[in-house]
């Protein structure tokens, strides 16, 4: 009654994951790691210094 409220199992059972949820896993890692560098390259997170990188042009 309300003293289990969840199903008791018998026996613990090992889980290893199939080549494609590690392939999605892998997927969605990467595509954050797209999206940080994106993001770190063309946001302006930092102000540039003018005195400290001058421009040669």
């Amino acid at each position: 009654s309300l003293a289990i409220p969840v199903m008791p199992f018998d026996r613990f059972w090992s889980y290893l994951p199939t080549w494609q949820e590690w392939g999605i896993a892998l997927a969605v890692i990467g595509y954050g790691f797209l999206v940080f560098s994106a993001s770190y390259r063309y946001l302006p997170v930092f102000p540039k210094e003018r005195e400290l990188n001058p421009e040669t042009m």
